[in-house]
């Protein structure tokens, strides 16, 4: 079932469900060239990011924002999006496949982009990132603390030793039960293979996977909090395991107008200024 689509399933009259599929699980893990071709991709993904950022301003609509950005995807390299462009302003960020890119919501000083993006190149493997933006250079103390509350999950979870995929699911999900009483939720799982197609299993990353996360395995992390009608953050990172350990691909810097340093630990800290001098000139 994860590999064909829901029609073909529905027109198998006897489906038999693998509890393994060995095909997908070989498929998961990449080797050096694939890896290679990764990090290329991840860095043309990045200049597409960055030219988009310095194009942002007020006045423009979703549909313009998005089609900025899909411009800056193919001028870097990429060949087509790798899904659908999520790009949502303000409290249509609360919607977590938000796919209207609407002609009539407009930009404003102060309000946050959420862009859930990424492109194939050559070599035929998906990107996938996601980032919020502040429009200006004044964001909102209460925005602030939210979007500092996902990263904090971001940095724990990326820099974390755990490999069972349930496990890094729930760190993230207990360090942000808390904000649940001010009615913003993480619905969804932490992470997802990422290969040929932008979801690949294995790993999946949620509280009800049990996986062994593998060297070779590309998969993302990206904890969020969304609250209906108000706004949403997420942010998304790509990584893969060697020798145990999680290495970046997606190395673009988080919004530095959106943290309250604050609110962050001093190991957190330090987490977010290894981070910074990481992606400093990629």
């Amino acid at each position: 079932f994860n590999t064909i689509s829901l029609f073909d399933y529905k027109l198998i009259k006897k489906p038999v469900k693998l509890n393994k599929n060995p095909l997908a699980e070989l498929a998961a893990i990449k080797n050096s060239n694939e890896i290679s071709h990764y990090k290329n991709s991840y860095k043309k993904l990045a200049n597409a990011l960055y030219d988009f950022k310095n194009q942002i301003k007020e006045g423009l609509s979703e549909f313009e924002l998005k089609q900025i950005f899909e411009n800056s995807l193919i001028k870097n390299g990429a060949f087509c999006t790798s899904f659908k462009t999520i790009l949502a302003i303000g409290e249509n960020s609360s919607i977590i496949h938000y796919s209207a890119c609407s002609k009539e919501k407009i930009l404003k000083e102060g309000d946050i982009i959420l862009l859930d993006c990424g492109g194939y190149y050559e070599g035929g493997y998906a990107t996938d990132i996601t980032r919020v933006f502040l429009c200006g250079t004044k964001a909102g103390e209460y925005v602030k603390k939210i979007y500092t509350a996902v990263l904090k999950a971001q940095l724990n979870t990326m820099n974390s030793n755990l490999k069972k995929t349930d496990a890094l699911h729930n760190l993230a999900a207990k360090l942000l039960k808390e904000y649940e009483k001010e009615g913003f939720f993480f619905p969804h799982g932490l992470g997802h293979g990422i290969g040929i197609p932008v979801h690949q299993s294995p790993p999946v990353l949620s509280s009800k996977s049990r996986m062994n996360i593998k060297n070779g395995n590309v998969f993302s992390i990206e904890p969020g909090l969304y609250k209906k009608g108000s706004f949403g953050i997420r942010i998304e990172n790509a990584v893969y395991l060697e020798n145990g350990k999680k290495i970046a691909l997606s190395l673009f810097p988080y919004e530095e107008k959106l943290i309250n340093r604050n609110l962050l630990t001093k190991k957190e800290l330090t987490m977010l200024d290894n981070w910074n001098e990481l992606t400093r000139g990629v």
